[in-house]
């Protein structure tokens, strides 16, 4: 994912493994490699979590508005304003350094974990300052640092990443598995149409076929595949009737395993 080499509907389509290269979410865009970051069909309030971390760990105002703005800003697909600070204010002159960097460096890169250095200047600043105002009575507390507040920001934003591209592998997965349980389905019952339209101009009539085919058809998956396996297992039988067996012999496994196939079908 670092490196855009995750397995997008693109990159099927690349190595002719898929008919289209369209978002599984259903979105109607291509799925590119960073697609599933600003994909309209989820949701975008994962970004909350971000901004409620942010709260929790003091950040800096203006920073936090930086941010959290040109994160809403590029996943909407919307123009990222430059960062209006106070410059006679030394965090906002960090804060706007830090952004101006930032779309440098790309906000795509920010879901990777590339951010500005600027930043962990800028939040240790207002650190310092938390710690001036502090009351001598107050211990500030040892974990609000520049570095560690960077380090924690990182794995936000890449647990953000990871959660969409999960959230969409889930989605492709389970419509992949529907489509193929769909064309399965539609194979099994053709051919259980094709022997049933067979059978009815055989004079001797199989066993199987004493059930009508609309109730054979409306089956599930499983209990077609188990229709058809006792067909074939059948179909043995009788094909060998008049060379391996006696034909008494023949017709009692025949009953036995139409026997074995409704017992079943009524204990499902």
């Amino acid at each position: 994912m670092i490196h855009n080499l995750q397995y997008t509907k693109s990159r099927a389509m690349l190595f002719e493994e898929t008919e289209n290269s369209s978002c599984p979410m259903g979105c109607g865009m291509d799925e590119t490699a960073l697609h599933h970051l600003g994909c309209s069909s989820l949701p975008a309030s994962d970004l909350r979590s971000i901004n409620r971390w942010m709260s929790h760990q003091n950040t800096a105002p203006p920073i936090q508005l930086a941010i959290m703005s040109s994160l809403k800003a590029w996943i909407s697909d919307e123009p990222i304003l430059p960062f209006p600070g106070d410059t006679t204010d030394k965090l906002d002159r960090l804060t706007a350094l830090a952004h101006t960097e930032q779309s440098l460096i790309g906000w795509t890169q920010a879901f990777k974990g590339r951010l500005s250095k600027k930043w962990t200047t800028a939040q240790g600043l207002w650190y310092d300052h938390m710690r001036h105002n502090l009351p001598s009575s107050e211990k500030f507390p040892k974990r609000y640092t520049g570095p560690i507040w960077m380090k924690k920001l990182v794995a936000q934003l890449i647990f953000y990443n990871l959660n969409r591209w999960q959230i969409r592998n889930e989605t492709a997965q389970a419509t992949e598995s529907a489509d193929e349980y769909r064309k399965t389905r539609e194979i099994h019952q053709s051919t259980i149409t094709a022997l049933y339209q067979q059978n009815s101009t055989e004079p001797d009539p199989h066993a199987l076929y004493k059930q009508p085919l609309g109730d054979i058809l409306n089956m599930s998956n499983e209990r077609l595949v188990n229709w058809l396996q006792s067909h074939s297992a059948s179909s043995s039988y009788r094909a060998h009737q008049h060379h391996d067996k006696p034909p008494h012999l023949t017709q009692n496994l025949l009953q036995q395993d139409l026997h074995k196939f409704i017992q079943h079908e009524t204990e499902r």
